[in-house]
């Protein structure tokens, strides 16, 4: 795994045409690093702000020659996505601009899902949101969204952390019953044990069948055909 510390920056939009293009940043340098590349159009830009901001800014990137209009998206570690600190500059979408502006950052580019890992890292997510966020990227019809965004909202979560909860008070009773065993007190019956494992299992196998399920979809899977020249591929 590369060094979580490292500040590293990646273009957030799709490939294509559009109105805005988006570049994000994240880590310990990346206010120094977006300071290489923008001029704040307002006067307290220099020092690193402590909360989130939104500015108008200018893009100066030596090569072009001009400025570029832009706005500039702050959030503190405590504030942020990452549980860093990040940055994401707006400006028009182009490609040869957006690649000139990685350059002049000078920081190491992301790795696809990177900014998605320092999430769960710093625990802003958990496992089951994390897995969720490409839920809702690969997501190709509404119930697979719907489901996906459930999950990141904690749909998985909740129950999972709600069953951690009831098999540690179970666990409490247990011990306190083994601790105090000649102590004439009421304790924890082998019929509600029994009865807590298995309402506990249920519970379980419930999340389970919901992770099967959740992608689920009529799409027909995409199947090429290859082989040599006029072996029977057109008429298969």
């Amino acid at each position: 795994m590369r060094d979580p510390e490292e500040t590293i920056a990646a273009i957030a939009t799709p490939k294509g045409f559009g109105a805005r293009l988006i570049i994000r940043v994240s880590g310990p340098m990346t206010w120094h690093a977006v300071s290489r590349v923008v001029i704040l159009d307002d006067s307290g830009g220099a020092c690193e702000p402590n909360e989130p901001v939104i500015r108008p800014a200018r893009l100066h990137i030596p090569q072009l020659g001009h400025l570029v209009p832009c706005e500039i998206y702050y959030w503190p570690p405590r504030r942020s996505y990452t549980g860093q600190a990040v940055a994401e500059i707006h400006m028009l979408c182009c490609q040869p601009l957006a690649e000139a502006v990685l350059a002049e950052l000078c920081v190491r580019p992301a790795e696809p899902g990177e900014f998605t890992l320092r999430a769960f890292l710093s625990g802003r997510l958990d496992l089951t949101q994390a897995e969720a966020v490409l839920g809702v990227i690969d997501a190709v019809d509404t119930e697979e969204l719907r489901c996906a965004l459930n999950q990141l909202a904690g749909g998985l979560s909740t129950p999972l952390h709600d069953l951690r909860e009831e098999l540690l008070d179970l666990l409490a009773e247990l011990e306190l019953g083994f601790d105090f065993v000649e102590e004439d007190l009421p304790f924890l019956t082998w019929e509600t044990l029994c009865r807590c494992i298995s309402a506990a299992r249920r519970s379980v196998e419930q999340i389970i069948e919901r992770l099967f399920t959740r992608r689920t979809t009529d799409e027909l899977p995409l199947v090429v055909l290859v082989g040599r020249p006029n072996v029977g591929k057109s008429t298969l």
